[in-house]
């Protein structure tokens, strides 16, 4: 028989089977790497010299990610033992559901929870308070400001114990009140120090990369100038290729005459071989035609009419116009009538002078007496012929026959509407009067289509390089082109670029010209925001959102790191004892009683004491000793917020320095937040657009309450602003930075107010006043113009 197991000891004790204890050991230790990767990252960005939200955003989107997924792990250790862990099937499963559930409930979670308690309902006054904390802590980090009693150390920023206290120090700040009255009269002196400081800090990056642009603009040029260089060229031979198209012309002419001569001969011959055919028929016609002359009545006529019909028969078989048979007959001058010669009145013994006589009585003077006679002579029908085929020599040649010379030729006006129809195919366009002497003209008008052509040919090449060029610009010029400027404008970015900025500068020049107007910019800008009035921080304010954003800068990093942290340490304590425990999982363990039980929450204490306790007092840190002016701030947080809270940071302090280094190499080892950024940032940015939008749209939706729209309800002061020149015509003030217009006695809130004073005759003033109960009435005094 088999002994029985005592009471006190129970073999099968454990909650889950062991592979999914094994499952869950190694995810916690595998969650341990980006957990420790993210809270290196957070460290190295919100404690770096220039935060900027779109860093702290990825970073907040890797940590929350990371966060999801520990929380996950905690809640199934909780949760998968007893009945949902009977079967494979039914663990894996509830880990699904569990994951599926708890996951997106912390991640967004997390944004939900700190926006809806932390940001949306803080005040203006605290927004405002916010946004110059953050500026403080990067003057700081830029060695722009000096506060005594914090010993930190920017030439050495990049060291952990840095680090911790530049993510730390914004929240410091901001929660004391009394540092920031302090100093409140210091604010456009620190703003100055600042940004002065970090345009020189920053100076050689920026002057670097104003070297590789001034490279790429000089490539740039030469691409630019071997362009010109060709177009010039093309430019160049628009005078040889006017000659060569003369020329063209010229051999076409003379082509058109050869062929108008080879036209003509063949003419000729055809007319010839048609003389031949017709010369004997049309003799042979007249003589019947005679014969029937000397018939009467109708057989005359009919006769006639078959002598015609035989005519026009001859004349179609032989592809000749119709012409009266009169036409071939071969004329012979006889005489004038009404005239007379000596030798006629002589030899005619006077008739002929009667006759004359007679012939001018009776109006017939000047008639020419002709005799026709007909022939079948080859050589008297083939002139005529040709007549007849005229028409039809001009319809296909385009000219008259009978021009007997090349210059004859070349001037007819058909020569030279050929010449412009020919070149008008090629985009030569020449007036409708051109003649083919006006050489000049011609070659004009190549010159001319050569130049629209290689100016278009330019335009069209520049535009698919991205170009609207001219072409041999100078290299003064080339620069301050709109494309090259854009060129410019990508490369140093919308910050660091001044219009024109020029690839010629020195490092001085460049200085003078991008970093000094730079400055003034930046000046401008952030004062209008540190000295803007309070109210422009309210809901519906028009720093509202840049006011939440300064806000969760300076609060949400310093609460992320010290969760991280925390949740590193304690897991990195707790994976020894689920390791013992999965060694001897299946050992008999005795029954818990209460003396087991409270040795196990009293070993759990104990941890936590370790973890809290030991760094603040083992390790030191030069922030928390009793002369630091740190050791006042966390004076003010304990009285202003909790003990608690001021020793949290106090830990942070002494513990982030000691855990940084190892998550920095990790991650620069294993690339774990690379690989995020690579694969997976897009898809949660995505993801958490999402529900931003549905967040926005929910919170429009719901009605605003009173309490919010009047956060911070101030009161207002009549305003005045008196100057010397008030009554003077054209007198004017302006208030630039809210958007009602001035009118002597309007109520406005206390804070500082940008004043623009003008009239006629004086040179205009604009400045910063402090407006508030105490100091309502302001005086600015104007200089007169000097002409």
């Amino acid at each position: 028989m088999k002994p029985v197991p005592s009471q006190d000891v129970i073999t099968t004790n454990n909650k889950k089977p062991k592979w999914l204890a094994v499952l869950l050991f190694f995810c916690s230790l595998l969650y341990l790497f980006p957990e420790v990767a993210f809270n290196a990252k957070l460290v190295e960005i919100a404690g770096g010299i220039d935060v900027s939200d779109a860093q702290l955003h990825k970073t907040e989107l890797f940590g929350r990610t990371i966060s999801g997924i520990g929380v996950t792990l905690i809640v199934a250790d909780f949760l998968l033992k007893g009945w949902l862990t009977t079967t494979k099937f039914r663990a894996i499963s509830s880990l699904v559901v569990i994951t599926a559930l708890v996951w997106p409930t912390v991640f967004f979670g997390q944004k939900a929870v700190i926006d809806k308690w932390l940001i949306e309902p803080s005040s203006a006054k605290q927004r405002q308070e916010a946004f110059f904390s953050s500026v403080l802590r990067s003057s700081l980090a830029m060695n722009a400001i000096n506060i005594e009693g914090i010993p930190y150390n920017s030439e050495a920023s990049t060291e952990s114990s840095e680090m911790t206290f530049l993510a730390l120090i914004g929240g410091l700040v901001y929660s004391n009140d009394a540092f920031l009255s302090h100093i409140d009269d210091k604010k456009v002196q620190i703003l100055d120090r600042y940004i002065q400081n970090r345009a020189n800090a920053n100076f050689d990056e920026h002057y670097a990369n104003y070297k590789v642009l001034r490279s790429e603009v000089q490539q740039s040029w030469h691409q630019y100038q071997k362009h010109v260089g060709a177009y010039n060229q093309t430019v160049e031979s628009r005078h040889q290729k006017a000659n060569q198209a003369w020329e063209e012309v010229e051999s076409t002419v003379a082509t058109g005459y050869r062929d108008y001569q080879q036209a003509s001969k063949a003419y000729l011959t055809r007319a010839e071989a048609r003389a031949q055919r017709v010369a004997q028929p049309i003799f042979d016609l007249f003589d019947d035609k005679e014969r029937c002359y000397k018939r009467k009545g109708s057989s005359r006529a009919n006769c006639i009419s078959r002598i015609e019909d035989r005519y026009e028969r001859l004349l179609k078989d032989n592809s000749i116009p119709h012409q009266p048979m009169d036409y071939w007959l071969e004329k012979t001058f006889r005489r004038t009538k009404g005239e007379t010669s000596w030798g006629e009145a002589f030899g005619s013994l006077g008739l002929s002078v009667i006759q004359a006589g007679i012939e001018q009585a009776t109006g017939q003077a000047g008639e020419a007496i002709q005799d026709k006679t007909y022939t079948n002579s080859v050589a008297h029908y083939t002139p005529r012929i040709l007549a007849v085929w005229q028409k039809q020599f001009l319809k296909e040649t385009g000219y008259p026959m009978g021009i007997d010379s090349m210059s004859e030729f070349r001037s007819h006006s058909t020569t030279a509407s050929k010449v412009r129809t020919q070149v008008h195919r090629k985009g030569i366009h020449l007036d409708s009067n051109w003649q083919i002497n006006q050489i000049s003209v011609f070659k004009n008008a190549v010159r001319n289509k050569v130049m629209k052509d290689t100016k278009a040919r330019w335009h069209a090449e520049a535009k698919q390089r991205g170009y609207d060029i001219e072409p041999n610009l100078s290299w003064n010029d080339f620069q301050k082109v709109a494309e090259v400027q854009q060129q410019i404008k990508n490369r140093m970015g919308e910050r660091y670029y001044v219009e024109p900025m020029m690839a010629t500068w020195n490092n001085k020049q460049f200085y003078q010209q991008v970093i000094v107007p730079n400055v003034r910019r930046e000046r401008d800008y952030w004062l209008g925001y540190i000295e803007a009035s309070r109210a422009q921080f309210a809901d519906d304010g028009p720093y509202a959102e840049q006011g939440k954003a300064a806000l969760r800068s300076i609060i949400v990093p310093p609460i992320s790191m010290g969760l991280s942290l925390f949740l590193v340490v304690l897991t990195v304590f707790k994976l020894p004892g689920k390791f013992i425990v999965l060694m001897n999982y299946h050992k008999p363990r005795p029954a818990p009683n209460l003396k087991s039980k409270a040795l196990n929450i009293g070993s759990s204490f104990i941890v936590i004491f370790v973890i809290l306790v030991v760094p603040v007092n083992v390790f030191s840190s030069k922030y928390t000793q009793t002369d630091s002016t740190i050791g006042f701030f966390l004076e003010q947080v304990s009285d202003t917020l909790s003990p608690s809270a001021s020793y949290a940071v106090r830990w942070v302090i002494h513990t982030q320095p000691l855990i940084h280094p190892l998550g920095a190499q990790i991650d620069k080892s294993m690339r774990i937040t690379d690989g995020f950024s690579t694969s997976l940032e897009h898809s949660v940015a995505e993801l958490d657009g999402v529900f931003a939008r549905y967040l926005t749209q929910r919170a429009e939706s719901e009605p605003v309450s009173s309490a919010k729209n009047n956060n911070e309800a101030q009161t207002e002061f009549p305003m005045y602003i008196n100057s010397n020149a008030q009554n003077q015509p054209g007198f004017k003030v302006r208030i630039m930075n809210i958007k009602p217009r001035y009118q002597a006695g309007m109520r406005l809130p206390e804070g500082n107010y940008d004043v623009e004073v003008r009239a006629n005759g004086y040179q205009p003033k604009r400045l910063w006043v402090k407006h508030s109960k105490g100091k309502a009435s302001h005086r600015i005094e104007l200089e007169k113009l000097v002409i």
